[in-house]
């Protein structure tokens, strides 16, 4: 090697290394009631290579094919309506995901940060949040 840092794809340990990343953080957002409500009626086992793809493409690696036939992130997340509380917890998942499969911190930080970037292209903004429990009466 020359010295040159490794692409964060690298450091992920390419496309095995992402798949076994979205393994975990699918089986995390499955398990947890507050937001596997959104993949009801969604089969992971056809949306796990396309997010394997998407992030190997954002992080250095082979660009794959463009979300869902050619949508956009918003037009693929439009229909769940999601809000930031579900994106924040959908990224704590998703960062426990990257401990899970042992990937160092500096690399896991970048790959949030990535993720993070998107997060105005994954929430619903024509839904706002839930009215707290404790709220005004």
């Amino acid at each position: 090697m020359t010295g040159e840092p490794l692409t964060l794809y690298v450091a992920l340990g390419g496309e095995v290394g992402i798949a076994a990343v979205v393994d975990r953080f699918y089986a995390r957002m499955v398990a947890d009631p507050k937001v596997a409500v959104h993949f009801v009626h969604v089969s992971l086992q056809a949306l796990k290579p396309r997010k394997t793809a998407f992030l190997a493409a954002i992080c250095g690696g082979p660009a794959g094919q463009k979300g869902q036939a050619g949508r956009s992130l918003q037009q693929a997340h439009a229909p769940y309506r999601l809000t930031q509380a579900d994106f924040e917890r959908m990224t704590g998942h998703f960062a426990e995901a990257l401990a899970d499969c042992l990937i160092p911190p500096d690399p896991a930080e970048r790959m949030l940060t990535l993720v993070g970037r998107f997060r105005h292209d994954v929430i619903s903004l024509a839904y706002p949040e839930p009215a707290s429990p404790e709220g005004d009466t």
